[in-house]
């Protein structure tokens, strides 16, 4: 895939996914960031929920028992929502994933976001498919006193292996690239602030299929990455305990 069409892809992608931001509660600014994760904006009928790696959530919950916190939703050129009191929907600590329920009077159009349709039957992933990771890592975060730049940061790696559990994303020839990148931004040696990431199939003449959640992944440009199969995923934003294995 050339540049052109892979920013085309990205930009098209985008809309659907947000960053997850944690600030101490007395903070005055943007700078002050403990933690964070990327969200995945995804709607079902009147079902509508965010997606993200349920390490992230725990967390958040364990920085909540030791200080005031609140958890902000960050989109494109507009203030951050906070979502500290959005209520979790579903979660599994085995496959790392997380549902977070949207509330009816959240208007997504003021952080210029909109809801992926949750698909009618969920992709499996294969070996060799070719698939696009879309998240904001906290390498790439940049923060001023009243804003912050969250950068995106979107690769087309390939399916390495693909197990019950997980599927893993390998450079094994070491042509991973970054094709999008005005800052000239390094690739991060650790993928911190991706966990959460939405993961699309992309095959040629065929439409993004959501395939899974990105959850962990390092060691730079070459490294290893991990991801929960999307299957794992109810259109409620419930997950099908029956399809999550044993551990």
């Amino acid at each position: 895939m050339n540049a052109v069409a892979f920013e085309a892809l990205v930009n098209r992608l985008l809309p659907f996914v947000g960053s997850l931001l944690v600030y101490p509660k007395e903070s005055k600014n943007m700078m002050g960031c403990i933690t964070g994760g990327t969200a995945f904006f995804v709607g079902s009928g009147q079902q509508r929920f965010l997606v993200t790696a349920e390490h992230v959530i725990r967390e958040i919950e364990k920085l909540r028992c030791e200080r005031d916190i609140v958890m902000l939703l960050c989109g494109v050129n507009s203030p951050p929502t906070e979502i500290s009191s959005w209520p979790i929907h579903s979660r599994d600590d085995f496959v790392d994933i997380c549902t977070i329920r949207v509330p009816s009077e959240f208007v997504s159009d003021a952080l210029e976001k909109k809801f992926f349709p949750f698909p009618d039957q969920v992709t499996e992933v294969e070996k060799g498919d070719y698939v696009l990771v879309l998240g904001y890592p906290a390498a790439h975060r940049q923060c001023t006193s009243n804003t912050v730049n969250t950068r995106c940061l979107p690769h087309l790696v390939s399916v390495a292996d693909a197990g019950p559990r997980h599927f893993s994303l390998a450079d094994e020839k070491n042509k991973r690239e970054i094709l999008i990148n005005p800052g000239l931004l390094e690739y991060p040696e650790y993928l911190g602030g991706m966990s959460g990431s939405p993961v699309f199939r992309i095959r040629s003449n065929s439409e993004p299929q959501f395939v899974g959640i990105f959850v962990g992944g390092g060691d730079g440009l070459h490294g290893v990455c991990f991801c929960s199969h999307a299957y794992f995923l109810l259109s409620t934003g419930g997950l099908d305990f029956g399809r999550i294995p044993p551990r």
